[in-house]
């Protein structure tokens, strides 16, 4: 059902591997194309404004990183670490799950607190299974067989997703949206019996992410104009991950981290892996530190 394959249409994240699944090689190549065109500008948006966000965040929470995103970084890798470390006390979960943890959906009733302007700098709510469905019309590709297809793969593997939702809520008080990727990955490592721990460990997550992102690219603290007027690469969430990995810094957990996305939406998986993942000397470091999520129109689970 896997095959190594090189897509001409996609912009490849810098993974380490890569293969298709689900769709041929004609298809899936189509399919990238078109969801590259259609859906991928939207989900830029929302990477941009959240780090647009997070250097807010360094503003308010530690103006003197401002102007040092290095030492921003490296504050944020340490914090994220030690937070790690006093987890490690942990049972590695057995299941391995993607994610768990009990948060308020998107659809309930505390959605009308989001004004306007607070969706806009969130980078908006749009409706991804739409847009999905009319990419897969425009290739005579049915939905509901495609996806029912994905289900089909990661039932095999032993696998089911759990939906986090897209909401997280910082230590002020206040709710961020779009926050499955993070989420995702807080909980990939925590297993599911820590849902506060998890959140807490997604902020720090998102800002050591972030941070490195914006520590590479300096340039983009100015409105991010260079990334959204094409001056520098439009990059979605998952293009974050092989920047924040390949940190030097000692304390990086994200170095030690293989994280894998299997995205049922393209058709594709991906893996990538922290330069000092294969470093580490217990197996049971491994099985913790390796990450596996799961992809569906708009969110990862």
């Amino acid at each position: 059902m896997f095959a190594g394959c090189a897509f001409p249409q996609r912009r490849r994240a810098s993974s380490a591997e890569e293969a298709i699944f689900i769709f041929n090689k004609k298809d899936a190549s189509n399919v990238q194309g078109a969801i590259a065109e259609r859906i991928e500008p939207s989900l830029v948006q929302q990477a941009q404004s959240s780090l647009q966000v997070t250097f807010e965040e360094i503003c308010q929470e530690h103006p003197e990183d401002a102007s040092n995103l290095t030492r921003a970084r490296a504050r944020t890798n340490s914090e994220l670490s030690e937070f790690a470390a006093s987890m490690s006390s942990l049972p590695v979960p057995q299941d391995r799950d993607p994610v768990f943890v009990v948060v308020q959906e998107i659809e309930d009733a505390s959605v009308p607190e989001f004004d306007a302007e607070k969706l806009r700098r969130c980078g908006g709510l749009v409706d991804h299974e739409e847009l999905t469905r009319a990419v897969y019309e425009s290739q005579g590709l049915d939905f509901a067989q495609v996806q029912g297809l994905a289900s089909e793969f990661l039932k095999k593997l032993g696998l089911r997703p759990q939906d986090l939702g897209v909401k997280n809520v910082d230590e002020h008080g206040e709710t961020l949206l779009n926050q499955c990727f993070y989420l995702s990955l807080a909980h990939a490592y925590l297993g599911n019996d820590t849902p506060q721990a998890a959140s807490s460990l997604a902020l720090l997550v998102r800002r050591a992410i972030e941070s490195a992102v914006l520590a590479s690219n300096p340039e983009w603290t100015h409105g991010l104009h260079a990334s959204s007027t094409g001056e520098g690469p439009a990059m979605v969430f998952a293009d974050f991950l092989p920047i924040a990995m390949r940190d030097d810094e000692t304390c990086n957990l994200l170095a030690k981290l293989a994280v894998c996305i299997l995205d049922s939406v393209a058709g594709h998986v991906e893996v990538f892996l922290g330069p000092k993942y294969n470093d580490l000397p217990l197996k049971v470091d491994q099985v913790r530190n390796f990450l596996l999520l799961w992809y569906v129109p708009g969110n990862y689970q």
